[in-house]
């Protein structure tokens, strides 16, 4: 069973809003986690899920995928987990070992 990132309730704004900042957020994120695992994988995953949202932009599609990284960040702020499907596999596999 893949691992809960919860994140502290001092720190769900920040995760939050780097969310809504894609990839650059994530990028933050990383740089202020440290060496928090959950803030490291919610920094990956904002950063992969950026990145598709900047590539997919010529089709359309990078708007409901920034539109579901807002929910995400939301559900993080609300305390609840976020796992993208697939990108949360690939980052508890490759990233955060």
């Amino acid at each position: 069973m893949a691992e809960a990132y919860l994140i502290p309730e001092e720190n769900r704004l920040i995760v939050f809003i780097g969310y809504i900042l894609t990839w650059l957020g994530g990028v933050i994120i990383l740089l202020m986690g440290k060496d928090d695992r959950a803030m490291k994988f919610h920094a990956f995953q904002a950063i992969i899920l950026g990145i598709i949202v900047v590539v997919t932009a010529w089709f359309c599609v990078g708007f409901l995928v920034w539109l579901y990284m807002i929910y995400g960040g939301f559900l993080v702020y609300s305390g609840k987990e976020f796992r993208a499907p697939i990108i949360a596999d690939f980052i508890d596999s490759s990233l955060m070992k």
